[in-house]
């Protein structure tokens, strides 16, 4: 009887620790491989998306340079800092740092380097025709332990309108 518990409690702790693996290649999911950052970051923590240069309303057909970062309490235990996505219901996304963000379907996220901040930068084209348009941007808070409980997360949708 003894042996079987002590199989038991084993097979359980390999499980535990064998339920949540990082992406090969990343020292976290270093891509954002899904626009909704809650189906891996459970748990969250408190987080707030500061924003720099959206403009209220815009020219059709102009590029803007959008920057954001995420501020929190939760504290990083490695270098691991935090992640993003970003998307457009109109316009069009561009890279403008390859280094840290990268497209991925219809939307902006970080790159592994990318994981390295809480603060990021890419440009929107704004549609030609006048419409309104909604910029929705998540943000994580990485507390840096590599699992996917408790990191800070914010997400918020901006509205812009044509002039």
């Amino acid at each position: 009887m003894r042996y079987a518990i002590l199989i038991l409690a084993g097979v359980a702790l390999f499980g535990m620790f064998s339920v949540y693996t990082p992406p090969s290649g990343a020292s976290s999911s270093g891509g954002a491989p899904m626009v909704m950052c809650m189906d891996c970051h459970i748990l969250p923590k408190g987080a707030e998306i500061q924003l720099g240069n959206l403009p209220k309303t815009y020219q059709p057909g102009m590029t803007y340079e959008i920057t954001f970062r995420a501020i929190s309490a939760v504290k990083s235990e490695s270098e691991i800092q935090g992640g993003f996505a970003v998307t457009a219901s109109g316009g069009e996304l561009i890279v403008s740092d390859p280094v840290n963000t990268q497209k991925s379907d219809e939307f902006i996220t970080h790159t592994p380097e990318g994981t390295l901040s809480r603060a990021w930068k890419f440009k929107w084209k704004a549609p030609a025709d006048k419409k309104q348009v909604i910029l929705n941007i998540s943000v994580v808070a990485a507390n840096g332990d590599f699992a996917p409980a408790n990191d800070g997360f914010a997400r918020r949708e901006f509205v812009i309108s044509p002039q």
